[in-house]
């Protein structure tokens, strides 16, 4: 018999295995404000952008944008703007239902973008694998135009981000899709 606790750990003999073996994702609020809710990735409890070494997200302009964050949008000015499509086709990335795309032409998928939402500006990205009991983000790093490498800190830069890299991340993929579901169904509630 499967049951699903507050967490989204599935309990069955089958996943006890996959899960002990795995890192625990978690969409969680942020920030919330008028018009806007901001979510980011907790992995093992652990604020990713801490993991990463990146500071906090919210206040680093660098890495403020990530397509789980809901806001509204000026409807007058940008009357076709529908930011749950941005959510769906992030998480449908996420799940390895859609290729990724990010403007520098490699398939890997972009966590964090610059506050004016231009790819171009540098992201930290990854590769994303799944098989049928695991996710994997491969090669969580600093991406720009010019690859991995073309990248100066400026004198007053916080962070230093040729040598970021985690190493991978590996989830159970019934605990992962879980989570991913879960966060859809919230984001369908603030509409």
């Amino acid at each position: 018999m499967e049951s699903i606790d507050k967490r989204g750990i599935i309990r069955n003999k089958s996943t006890k295995d996959c899960q002990n073996s795995s890192s625990m994702l978690e969409i969680r609020i942020v920030e919330e404000s008028p018009g806007a809710t901001y979510y980011d990735f907790f992995i093992d409890g652990k604020y990713l952008p801490h993991l990463l070494q990146i500071g906090q997200r919210r206040d680093n302009w660098s890495f403020y944008g990530c397509d789980l964050d809901y806001f509204e949008v000026d409807r007058i000015r940008f009357p076709k703007y529908d930011r749950t499509k941005i959510i769906k086709n992030f998480v449908n990335v996420c799940l390895d239902k859609k290729r990724p795309f990010n403007q520098f032409g490699t398939e890997r998928v972009v966590l964090y973008r610059c506050h004016c939402g231009c790819d171009y500006c540098g992201v930290i990205s990854f590769s994303l694998k799944t098989d049928d009991e695991f996710v994997h983000w491969m090669d969580i790093r600093y991406e720009t135009e010019g690859g991995f490498e073309d990248y100066e800190p400026e004198d007053d830069d916080e962070y230093d981000m040729r040598n970021l890299k985690t190493g991978d991340l590996k989830f159970c993929r019934a605990q992962y899709e879980y989570v991913f579901n879960e966060y859809l169904g919230k984001i369908a509630s603030l509409k």
